[in-house]
């Protein structure tokens, strides 16, 4: 697999393109209660959030857990109703993101430095090799 591994807080040289990385392996029996499952990543994006990891602006700030707050509001819809409705969305192509540039995973540096010139309207888009997730 490849991957770009996060080696540390700091600048864009904290980022480390790799190839041979293992593959991870569900585990059906690692938790009672939830599953796990690997998907197969054809593209990923970058956000502020990425970056806000690398440089460490989140371990230094954050003081609570950042898994809530995105669902509140929506009590009235059940789960399931929300991810159907997206899934529906998604196959007949009704969700279109804008996509400002692509890269290849290696170039990753550049797409982050692009992204913090914010000259770009739409998603910086990083593509792993063919054959690879």
């Amino acid at each position: 697999m490849h991957a770009v591994i996060l080696t540390g807080h700091g600048g864009l040289d904290r980022l480390d393109y790799r190839t041979g990385i293992p593959t991870p392996r569900p585990n059906a029996n690692a938790n009672a209660n939830a599953n796990e499952l690997l998907i197969k990543t054809a593209v990923a994006g970058i956000n502020n959030t990425d970056i806000n990891t690398r440089i460490g602006w989140h371990s230094k700030t954050v003081t609570e857990a950042t898994n809530t707050g995105g669902a509140e509001g929506f009590e009235a819809v059940g789960e399931d109703d929300v991810f159907t409705n997206l899934i529906r969305y998604i196959e007949a192509y009704e969700i279109r993101p804008v996509v400002a540039k692509t890269y290849s995973l290696r170039d990753i540096a550049q797409a982050q430095e692009d992204f913090l010139s914010k000259s770009h309207t739409g998603k910086l888009v990083l593509i792993p090799p063919n054959g690879t997730a």
